[in-house]
Parts: structure tokens; C-alpha cells; sequence
């Protein structure tokens, strides 16, 4: 009993010891078997980040021993653990963040050449531990009533803000390492020899090179100092924003002015309205002149790499100086400061430029404004509109009743963008820095004889000279203006500008009667005004002057007639940039000669019409009525070596697919009629048909009739531009119509065949024999009439009829209609989708033409659980499509793609939509792209340079 006492007391104690050497052992360990999940999750936490929290606590000298992450855990008790598992988080977060620091303290991520940043993250490293160390010191005598969490938030929120500030500050510092990089490896070099160099030649004031560079560094590293109470996300955005702006700095003076082009570009269009302030007081467009000569050396000097970076940017630019030449303030050898207008080598009227600010008439040495573009021109023309100079003649009345318009002269400066762009004074006086005067000499002799004499004809000169003792001619008119210049002295003026409804004055004017000219001095051009004392009244009281009207008219009368009589009318011809045409002449009812057709290198000459549009034909012959003709040019591209191969398959294959008679075809059955003929060559295709060539050309299409080796195919049409290729496509649906022709299997073309020919053979149809048939009925009749015709009915008609039958509906009727109505899958339908889309992006667009409009579909595809619906900007006839209505009017030509076959069909209208269309194969290879559940379009859409 002792015994048994004894093993139990020991037992016991040995339970009892176990515990306690437990409990001192595992600093109050709860058993695993009982940790709630919290306590688990305090216990991988500790176990994760003991080791990165201690690099911190020895790195910050704080006291603990042990160290106070462990302290922190040994408090884990079930009712406080989730508490305490948050804090161990928020310490150990503040923990990575202090090692990721110190990586960056000793190098790693940071700019070795930037030494004012590497102090700044040692100071940082100083001023982040004296925190830590006087805010986060646990001891093991104060862990108890710790506050943890107060502490932790402060600590957490002081160090992220450092923290971020200073990372952001490492991610702007790489940015600007990296840029710099060039100038590194390249030292010495010059910024038009290495592609990305920074022009180090450059100041600040310049606003492009290192220097440029910078400042925007210097400034972005400030507004980080600048800002106050920097958060991680603010100082996210100011990183942001400073990498913009480096990336945003011009390397050189090339890039500069072209980022100013693209500003000007924007704004001349409407597309960026914020800096139409800087264009409008011309802050760009003196910039960009200021800067002409300086980009013209820079590409000029450029090593052969850096033309090519630049090469298409240059061209833009070349373009733009020469349209803006009047902003150009440096490149004096290009634009002049005085504009003539001549006629058979006559001066007639000058214009000077001048800067108005200090400009002296009296002066010789006046500062001339060189703004006339070298394609600035003088268009001067006198008035020809009656009701016009009567205005102009009442408003002179106003002023002084003894005067009238003497002559009314539009004169227009052009050179602005274009020869065809009125010159633009006002912009032009805001560009130049003192304003612009202009000095207008106009010698008023030479105006009458070579421009009012022409201008008033036969008639004028034989009643002016004859008849009116020269009321018409110089002298007279030269003593009117004469005149009034002596009755208005200094009271008025002999010249206004005349704006349609008032007469403005000119600054000066000077006018000298023994030379006959005038000269004034204008900031604006429009209708001069010239006074002359009107003496209208007293010419029409004149009886001479009603005689000579009536002698006049009786002359006019017999003029014209003998003019009507022998006059031949011209009929010219403009061949819209091709070759030179002679006009061709011809009385009325006479037949004219057609000129030899123009040519033009790279187009094929695609006839004559009678109106611009090049829409109406022209085929007259002779001069039909009393007035001259004209005839415009219409010129097609040559047919490219794709767009022939594109052509000839598909008129060949839309031929071959309808190689089948319909039932009553007038042939004779065993016999062969070419229906027609199809030849490729290098530009052109053959196509030979069997229709009526001459009621063809009686319609309008331009066919020629064959001899006899093509009597089967007698009509003749000749492909070699794209609008061939649409009259191709109706004549060759006319024939099938025409025949009534069937769809049927074909072959496709061989990659080197050049010629296809359709003939049919008309089937002879097989005999039918009628005796055995009779015979074999009355046998079988016979044998089952006669005694066993009662077995023969329950042994044949019961089971053996229901069998046959239901074998026959099984193998007839059923297994064809699976096939028929089999649906593809949708991957299927994916692929189909994806092939064609792929197919249309291999084409590109190198130069705009008539077909091409801008903002016209070519393409529609949608994905339908029946199949890929394919529309396409195709005559749906001419290729046996479905025609769609409203809403797709650019692509009417729907093809369902459900097969292997229908994709074959859809990649080869495809080929031939776009070559139609003037576009051309990539040789790049197409990116792939998933599909995303989408519709596709190709929309023709151009872009402004």
C-alpha cells in the first residue's frame, strides 16, 4: 500500500515539475493545444519579424534586454492579443521601412554623383534614430503601462512622412540621372552629333540643354521643401510632376522650336484654345522666326543620326517657315521690303515697307521692314462693277460736289500661308517691333495704258479716241485727276481707301501732276479711291455726245455680225497637271479635232469631262453653239503590281464560281460557249465578255469591240486604273444575269497564272429506257399475284416496309441536316473575328486620293453566336453579298462568316476593299490583340501635321 502510495506521489510531483520548469522555460508559453487564433497570429507575427526589429533596435541603441519587440510579445494574453498583434504589425512595418533607409544610406538606389542628396538621407538616418530613441523607449519596467499604440501612431506618421519625402526625392533624382547619362558617356560632344545629348552650350534663358535641365531639377527638389505637412501622397503627385517636367525639357534648340511648332500647329487649327493668347500677341511666332537660321545650321551640321531622329520633324519645319515667312525677323536674304507689280515691263504700282517708329517721310534713311515673303504677290485690277463706283462717286460728293470717282483700283497683297492667303497686315505690324508703314507709288500713265485701255476693249478705244475727242483717253483722264487736285488744295484729300461703305484717309499723300504719279503712305490695302472733277452731267446734256451713241450702236451692230459671222471658238482643254494640250478651234457646226490624250508620270489618263467635278463626260465633237468649250483631264494611279494580282483573283474567282448553265440555256447540248476571258499583265488586266460591245458604249462604258478571233467575247475592257475595276465588277454581274449563270464549285488560281478562261460545256442529257421497266413490273406483278399472295403479304408488306423505312429517314434525312445546321463554336467564331481584324491592320494609307474619304468606314465586324457579320464599303451586287439599310451606308456589303470557306472569302474582299481604296501592304508584322468582347471599325481618319 506504501508502495502503491509512494509511485503516486511521485507521479505527481513529476507532473507538477513539468509544468513549472515549462512555465519558467517558455516565459509563460500558452500550449499550442490551447492558443486562440489571435494568440497564433501574435505568435507567426513575432516569428517573421524578430530579426528585422532587432537590426533596428541595435541599430537605434534602445534599451531592452530583453529587446522590446520580445517584451511587446510576452504580453500576449488570449483577451489583449488581437490589440497587441496590431502594434507588433505597425513595428515591424516601421522596421522594413528604417532597413529599406539604410540600403539607401549606404548606396544602393542612390545617385552617386548627387552628394548633397546623399547627406540629406544621412541627416535623415540622424534625425529619424534621435526619435525613435527618445519617443520609443520600452523598457522591461515600463512595458506594462506602455501606451503602445499612442506611441506607434506618432512615431508611424512622423517616419512615413520623412520617409516619403525622401523616396520620392531618390525616384526624381534617377529620373534626372538617367537623362544625364548621354552627356556622361559622351563628354565633349556636341548636341547635333549624339542623339539625346543635352546641349551644355545652352543657359538657362534659353529654355532648352543642361542647363534647362537644371533648373527644372533644381526647382522640383525645391517644392518638396516648399510644401508643408508632405504626406505620402502629395509627395507622390510633386514626384510626378517634377519627372513630367524633365522629360518635358528640349535637349536642344531643334526640339524647342519644334515643340513650338506643334503649339502654333494646335492653335492655327482650333485645337488648343489656352495658348491662343501667346499667338495672337505673337510671342511664337517671333520665337520660331527668331530661331529659323539657328535649326537650319543645327540639322545641317547634324551627324547622320541625329538627321534621321529628326528628318520627318525638319520637313514640318522647312514647311512652316516658308508659309510664315512675314514673322521672320532674322532671315533678311529670304523675305524683302519692297513688293512692284508690272506690265509688259512697266512698273505700275511699288510697294515699300518700312518700321513705322521714327519713319520720316522727308528722311532717305528710313528703316526698311523686311515682311514680303518670297512668295508675296500684287493682285491690281481696276473696278468693274457700276454700282460700286456710284457709291464711291456719292460718297466723294459728300465731301466736295464738284468731284467724282476718277478711278476705283483694288489692290491686294498675297503671301500669307499660301499665294492664294491675303497678306495679313495686322499680324504682320504686331510681329514687327515697331510697327509697319507702308509707302504706296502708283504711276497713273502707265495704269491707263496698260491696265484701263486693255481693260475697256475695242468698242472703248474707237468711241473714245473717234467719237468722244478722247472723254476715255489718258490725257483727259490725267486732267480730271489733275484738276481735282488743284480744287481741293489743302482742304481734302485726292485718295481714300474705301472700305464698302466709307472712304477712310491715308496717312500722307503726295501726288505730282507733270509725272502722273501718286504716292501715299497706308497701313492697310484694299480699293484706293482716286478724286477727279465729274463732268458727267454736262456730257450727257451733249447733243454730240447722244449722236455718237447712236453711230456707235449702228457700228456695234455691224460689228458683230461680221464677229459672228467669222469667229472660231475655242475649245481648250486642261489636263489637270499632265502634259500640255492645244486648244483646238472651230466656227459654229463645224466637227473639231480631238488632241493626242495628255500623259503624267505615274497616272493613267482616264478621258475628258465637261465640269470640274470630273462627272459629266465630255463627248462632243463639233461647236454646237456660239460659245467656246472646255474639257478637264481626269487622271487615275497606275495600277500597282498587288493591286493587279488583287483585281484579276477577284474578278477571276467571282467568274470561276459561276461556272454552271441553268437549267434552259439556249446551247446546243454537247457544245462549248466562252462566256468570257480574263488576261493579267504587268499595270493592266484584259477582260473580254460576251455582251454587246456597242450597246455598251451607247450606255456610257468605255469598251472597245473585238474582231473576229473574239467573236464568242466581242467586248473589250481594259482595267489599269481602280475605277476600271468597279465597271469591271458591273459588267461582269451583267453577264451572269444576262446568261443566268450558276454558282458552282471552282478551282483557285495558280500563284503564276495570267489567264482564265470561262467556257461551259452544255450536258447531254442521259436516255431513259423505258421497255425493261415495263417488263420487270409485269413480272413481279405476275408472281405475287398469283397462290402464295397472302404469304407474300404478311412476309413482305408488316416488318420488312417499317425497317426500310426508318433506315432510309435515318440515312437520308437526318445525318445531312446535322451538317447543314452545324454552328460553329465560339472559339471558332474568336478566330474568324481576329483573323480579319488582323488582316485589315496590314494595310496603311501613304497619300490621300479622291476614293479615300476622310471619315468613311471601310469595315464593320461583330461577333454573333451564328457567325462573324462582316460589313464591308463593297458593291454588294457585284460580289453576290447581302445589302444592308439603314445605318451602314459606307459599308452596304454584308458576309457572314461561319466557316473556313466564308473567312477565305471575307480575307479576299478584304485585300481588294482596301487596294480600292488606295491602301498598301505593311511590312511590318501586325500585333496580335486578344478579343475582348468587343465590335471592330476601320474608319479612314486623317491627321493635321
Amino acid at each position: 500500500m506504501v508502495n502503491v502510495k509512494f509511485k503516486r506521489a511521485i507521479v505527481t510531483f513529476s507532473v507538477i515539475f513539468a509544468l513549472v520548469f515549462t512555465a519558467l522555460f517558455t516565459g509563460g508559453f500558452v500550449s499550442a493545444n490551447a492558443m486562440t487564433s489571435d494568440e497564433e497570429d501574435a505568435f507567426v507575427c513575432y516569428k517573421a519579424n524578430k530579426d528585422v526589429v532587432l537590426v533596428l533596435d541595435e541599430d537605434l541603441n534602445l534599451d531592452g534586454t530583453p529587446d522590446w519587440f520580445t517584451v511587446l510579445y510576452n504580453t500576449v494574453t488570449p483577451e489583449n492579443a488581437q490589440s497587441v498583434v496590431e502594434g507588433m504589425n505597425r513595428i515591424a512595418n516601421v522596421a522594413k521601412a528604417y532597413t529599406s533607409l539604410l540600403k539607401t544610406v549606404n548606396g544602393v538606389g542612390a545617385a552617386q554623383d548627387d552628394e548633397a542628396l546623399q547627406g540629406e538621407i544621412l541627416d535623415l538616418n540622424t534625425e529619424v534614430a534621435t526619435y525613435f530613441e527618445g519617443t520609443l523607449k520600452l523598457t522591461e519596467d515600463n512595458y506594462a503601462t506602455y501606451d503602445i499604440h499612442g506611441v506607434l501612431i506618432g512615431t508611424i506618421n512622423f517616419y512615413s512622412g520623412k520617409y516619403a519625402i525622401l523616396n520620392e526625392k531618390l525616384e526624381l533624382n534617377k529620373v534626372y540621372a538617367s537623362l544625364l547619362s548621354v552627356n556622361r558617356n559622351n563628354q565633349g560632344a556636341k548636341a547635333n552629333q549624339v542623339v539625346g545629348l543635352y546641349d551644355e552650350s545652352s543657359s538657362e534663358d534659353d529654355g532648352y540643354g543642361k542647363a534647362a535641365l537644371d533648373k527644372c531639377y533644381a526647382d522640383a527638389k525645391a517644392s518638396f521643401d516648399e510644401a508643408l505637412n508632405l504626406n505620402a501622397t502629395k509627395a507622390q503627385e510633386l514626384r510626378k510632376e517634377g519627372v513630367q517636367n524633365l522629360n518635358n525639357v528640349c535637349r536642344n534648340v531643334f526640339e524647342a522650336v519644334y515643340n513650338n511648332y506643334l503649339v502654333v500647329s494646335a492653335v492655327e487649327r482650333g485645337a488648343l484654345e489656352e495658348a491662343a493668347a501667346d499667338l495672337n500677341n505673337n510671342r511664337l511666332y517671333k520665337e520660331m522666326g527668331a530661331c529659323q537660321i539657328d535649326v537650319e545650321k543645327f540639322y545641317n551640321g547634324a551627324s547622320e543620326s541625329v538627321q534621321n531622329k529628326y528628318k520627318a520633324e525638319f520637313g514640318y519645319l522647312q514647311k512652316y517657315f516658308e508659309n510664315h515667312q512675314e514673322n521672320d525677323g532674322t532671315a533678311v536674304s529670304k523675305n524683302s521690303s519692297v513688293l512692284t507689280y508690272e506690265v509688259n515691263n512697266r512698273v505700275i504700282l511699288t510697294i515699300e515697307a518700312y518700321v513705322k517708329a521714327g519713319y520720316d517721310s522727308t528722311k532717305t534713311n528710313n528703316v526698311k521692314a523686311t515682311v514680303f515673303a518670297p512668295n508675296a504677290t500684287i493682285k491690281l485690277y481696276p473696278s468693274t462693277l457700276s454700282g460700286e463706283e456710284r457709291n464711291v462717286s456719292a460718297l466723294l460728293k459728300d465731301k466736295n460736289e464738284k468731284l467724282g470717282v476718277g478711278y476705283l483700283i483694288h489692290v491686294n497683297v498675297y503671301g500669307g500661308l499660301s499665294q492664294s492667303q491675303l497678306f495679313d497686315v495686322e499680324k504682320v505690324n504686331a510681329a514687327t517691333a515697331g510697327g509697319v508703314i507702308y509707302v504706296v507709288k502708283l504711276n497713273l500713265n502707265s495704269y491707263f495704258e496698260e491696265v484701263v485701255a486693255t481693260d475697256q476693249g475695242l468698242l472703248g478705244g474707237i468711241l473714245g479716241d473717234t467719237f468722244l475727242g478722247g472723254v476715255w483717253g489718258s490725257n483727259d483722264k490725267s486732267g480730271k485727276i489733275k484738276d481735282a487736285y488743284d480744287l481741293i488744295g489743302t482742304e481734302g484729300d485726292l485718295c481714300y481707301l474705301f472700305t464698302g461703305d466709307e472712304l477712310k484717309s491715308f496717312e500722307n499723300i503726295n501726288y505730282n501732276p507733270d509725272g502722273g504719279t501718286l504716292m501715299l503712305e497706308t497701313t492697310a490695302f484694299g480699293s484706293f479711291a482716286i478724286a477727279a472733277v465729274d463732268t458727267s452731267s454736262a456730257l450727257l446734256q451733249s447733243p454730240l455726245f447722244w449722236l455718237g451713241v447712236i453711230v456707235a450702236a449702228i457700228i456695234l451692230i455691224v460689228i458683230i455680225r461680221i464677229i459672228y459671222k467669222h469667229w472660231k471658238f475655242s475649245v481648250k482643254f486642261v489636263s489637270n497637271g499632265g502634259s500640255a494640250v492645244k486648244k483646238a478651234r472651230a466656227r459654229q457646226g463645224e466637227y473639231f479635232v480631238m488632241p493626242n490624250n495628255p500623259v503624267r508620270a505615274g497616272y493613267v489618263f482616264s478621258g475628258w469631262f465637261e465640269d470640274k467635278a470630273l462627272t459629266k463626260r465630255f463627248i462632243k465633237t463639233r461647236i454646237v453653239k456660239r460659245r467656246g468649250l472646255k474639257a478637264y483631264a481626269k487622271w487615275s494611279l497606275e495600277l500597282t503590281p498587288d493591286r493587279v494580282n488583287a483585281y484579276y483573283n477577284a474578278l477571276r474567282n467571282f467568274l470561276a464560281s459561276h461556272g454552271a448553265l441553268a437549267s434552259g440555256c439556249e446551247i446546243e447540248e454537247g457544245m462549248t460557249k466562252t462566256f468570257a476571258i480574263i488576261e493579267k499583265g504587268e499595270k493592266e488586266i484584259r477582260l473580254f465578255l460576251a455582251l454587246d460591245a456597242n450597246s455598251l458604249k451607247e450606255i456610257g462604258y468605255n469598251v472597245s469591240v473585238q474582231g473576229e478571233e473574239f467573236a464568242e467575247t466581242p467586248a473589250l475592257l481594259t482595267i489599269a486604273t481602280r475605277e476600271d475595276f468597279v465597271v469591271a465588277q458591273k459588267l461582269v454581274a451583267q453577264l451572269v444575269e444576262t446568261y443566268n449563270l450558276q454558282e458552282s464549285e471552282f478551282d483557285k488560281p495558280a500563284s503564276d497564272e495570267t489567264k482564265y478562261v470561262l467556257a461551259i460545256t452544255a450536258i447531254v442529257p442521259e436516255v431513259v429506257v423505258e421497255e425493261p421497266v415495263e417488263e420487270v413490273v409485269e413480272e413481279t406483278v405476275e408472281e405475287v399475284v398469283e397462290e402464295p399472295v397472302e404469304e407474300v403479304t404478311e412476309e413482305v408488306v408488316e416488318e420488312p416496309v417499317e425497317e426500310v423505312v426508318e433506315e432510309v429517314t435515318e440515312e437520308v434525312v437526318e445525318e445531312p441536316v446535322e451538317e447543314v445546321v452545324e454552328t460553329p463554336s465560339d472559339e471558332q467564331l474568336i478566330e474568324y473575328f481576329s483573323t480579319i481584324r488582323n488582316a485589315v491592320c496590314g494595310y496603311a494609307l501613304y497619300e490621300e486620293n479622291e476614293k479615300a474619304e476622310n471619315g468613311k468606314m471601310l469595315i464593320k465586324l461583330y461577333k454573333n453566336e451564328d457567325a462573324v457579320y462582316c460589313y464591308l464599303a463593297l458593291d454588294a451586287a457585284s460580289y453576290g453579298l447581302e445589302t444592308v439599310g439603314l445605318g451602314f451606308s459606307d459599308t452596304p456589303a454584308l458576309l457572314k462568316v461561319a466557316s473556313a470557306q466564308d473567312l477565305e472569302t471575307a480575307l479576299s474582299l478584304v485585300e481588294v476593299l482596301m487596294l480600292e481604296h488606295g491602301f498598301e501592304r505593311i511590312e511590318e508584322p501586325v500585333a496580335e490583340r486578344p478579343y475582348e468582347g468587343k465590335s471592330f471599325g476601320y474608319r479612314i481618319h486623317y491627321v493635321e501635321d
